[in-house]
């Protein structure tokens, strides 16, 4: 998951933050999550600035290693909040994740993602004409007969 494929910059920033908070939470320096994940240590400190972000199959093993949900990444948590607390906001906000992350997630992991409470917030008439880089056209119109009745028209 880097910028070449796509990942856009507060998805980045959002997983570093939430890495911060893991290692303090876990009372783990970034060398010794390097040495026991055999991860790059300058590898890990750009995910941390939130320069580019790794590959799912690392995050699976890092969600492992902290004791977390793969979703825990993805999500917008409060510094400090232990994990008790993270499912309680998961709870009361039934969190809207982005759903550029679906390209890097399994169909087991998007069905556990759902299972616990998650939904994947749609994008917006203006989020699609920013993304598609064009303006905004009305399109033909279609003739679609004569009107039968109880239509909505």
């Amino acid at each position: 998951m880097n910028s070449a494929m796509g990942v856009q910059p507060d998805i980045k920033k959002i997983l570093a933050r939430n890495l911060e908070c893991f290692l303090k939470e876990s009372k783990k320096s970034r060398r010794e999550v390097c040495f026991d994940l055999n991860i790059k240590y300058t590898t890990f400190c750009e995910w941390i600035r939130g320069n580019s972000a790794p590959k799912l199959e690392t995050l699976d093993v890092m969600s492992r290693y902290f004791g977390i949900e793969i979703g825990d990444f993805f999500v917008n948590i409060e510094p400090g909040a232990e994990s008790a607390e993270r499912g309680l906001l998961y709870a009361k906000k039934m969190c809207a994740l982005d759903p550029r992350i679906l390209e890097y997630l399994t169909d087991e992991q998007v069905r556990e993602l759902l299972h616990r409470g998650f939904s994947f917030r749609h994008k917006t008439l203006e989020e699609r004409v920013l993304d598609s880089g064009e303006p905004l056209r009305a399109s033909e119109e279609v003739d679609w007969g004569i009107r039968m009745g109880a239509e909505l028209w």
